[in-house]
């Protein structure tokens, strides 16, 4: 199911926090007439929805998981959504006003090397509040009656982690910032310092755009009593739909909601969240990294506006290939070659012979560049790859995102009189110029 980004990282939309049918509270959304499958109509929303990656949700458990991706798999072999299993715990401790206990979720790695039974081993060792014969039964072991009473301690969850997947940490952690999460009471020192220690814990956080100047900052915590203060990471805000019924799926998932109470207060929201990472597990790791640059939550990122508003602007595609009879004698230099800009690029750097200003001279030639007598590779004199006629022996296309395109052979020149459709600086410019 993996799609080969070939342009590297680009915005796609991101949900890491929607239920299944059955999930282990508040499933009956989920509910439908007659013999409609619930888990069908599921994987098909899913399929139909233009969210690109998605965080699968239970409470205290992982088994709706990998039964939906069994499904999914079968369903759709070659859908390019991609899935990570997210487990929600609630926490024994509350910091709001409304004494609501803190939402915690651990996103797992879709990686074949975390397996169902490496997360039922974590459960396994993860205590909840609940005890039985003198002894407190562990998330694998909550009977159904027991979801919604059942908690744990945010102390015991890396260690229970770690005891499981060692250094390795195929996960990540994210709480609630909103609700039913760290929406401290500032009144209450204790509540403060609660909320600090949860924090620490955490990889990232589900909120909304009004967070994530306040998750961005490294002085969030509270200071000591002798003025010191620990600094903090800069960490990714989320936003998800926690979709709990079809409806949801509906009006939420990829969109922007909102829903008024009856005192004209808004009572229920969701925001589009983009990020700008390979859909990989990887890739996610990278929000942490870079959270201020790869997260993005509102209608659209700026630059996606801009290409669609500017498409004989941007560069879809980069072909180079021998001609036609070529039966290269002189090396095969070009065969079936393909580039794809990312819509964001702006230099090619690299190591000395990799090719930089092959790609780069064939674009600002394809561009009509008036810099033609600074390219390199292209030498104007013919001294390199011009030289006795080997570049007649290759042709370029260049493909717009408007799907207008640009055709030479290699061998031919700019015409100064065109329009210069490429602005291109190439090294010798500036080693020129300077």
């Amino acid at each position: 199911m993996q799609h080969k980004y070939n342009r590297g990282s680009e915005w796609i939309k991101c949900d890491l926090h929607l239920h299944t049918p059955e999930t282990k509270l508040n499933s009956k959304g989920f509910e439908l007439p007659g013999d409609q499958d619930k888990w069908e109509e599921y994987c098909n929303k899913i399929e139909q929805s233009n969210v690109v990656v998605f965080g699968i949700t239970d409470y205290f458990a992982c088994d709706n998981y990998f039964k939906f991706i069994a499904l999914f798999s079968e369903m759709f072999p070659d859908s390019e959504k991609i899935f990570f299993p997210n487990i929600e715990f609630r926490l024994d401790v509350s910091v709001n006003r409304n004494a609501e206990e803190v939402n915690l979720h651990v996103i797992f790695s879709n990686e074949e090397s975390v397996t169902q039974q490496k997360i039922q081993e974590f459960l396994s060792k993860l205590d909840t509040n609940i005890s039985k014969n003198g002894a407190y039964v562990s998330c694998d072991k909550i009977e159904p009656h027991d979801f919604q009473k059942a908690a744990v301690k945010y102390s015991d969850l890396r260690p229970a982690l770690k005891k499981v997947f060692g250094n390795d940490e195929p996960y990540l952690i994210f709480a609630a910032s909103n609700n039913q999460g760290l929406r401290a009471d500032s009144k209450s020192a204790r509540k403060m310092n609660i909320s600090d220690e949860i924090d620490k814990v955490c990889d990232g956080f589900f909120g909304g755009a009004q967070n994530t100047d306040w998750f961005l900052k490294n002085d969030r915590y509270e200071k000591h009593p002798d003025g010191t203060q620990e600094k903090s990471s800069p960490s990714p805000v989320l936003s998800g739909c926690d979709a709990h019924s079809f409806i949801d799926i509906d009006n939420k998932l990829g969109k922007e909601y909102s829903k008024i109470n009856g005192r004209g207060h808004l009572s229920e929201f969701s925001q589009i969240t983009w990020i700008k990472v390979e859909p990989t597990f990887e890739g996610l790791k990278y929000l942490t990294f870079e959270p201020e640059d790869r997260v993005f939550i509102g209608a659209k990122p700026e630059v996606l506006d801009r290409v669609e508003k500017n498409k004989t602007k941007y560069i879809s595609k980069i072909e180079i290939d021998q001609n036609e009879g070529y039966d290269e004698n002189q090396g095969i230099w070009f065969r079936n070659q393909e580039f794809y800009p990312s819509n964001e690029l702006t230099a090619i750097i690299g190591n000395k012979g990799k090719g930089k200003s092959a790609i780069t001279d064939i674009t600002g030639l394809l561009g009509n560049s008036h810099n033609e007598e600074y390219f390199s590779f292209l030498d104007i004199k013919g001294r390199k790859f011009r030289k006795n006629g080997l570049a007649s022996n290759f042709k370029a296309k260049l493909t717009w995102q408007s799907n207008n395109t640009e055709e030479k052979y290699l061998h031919e020149h700019i015409d100064p009189n065109a329009e210069e459709k490429v602005k291109y600086l190439p090294q010798s410019y500036f080693e020129d110029l300077c």
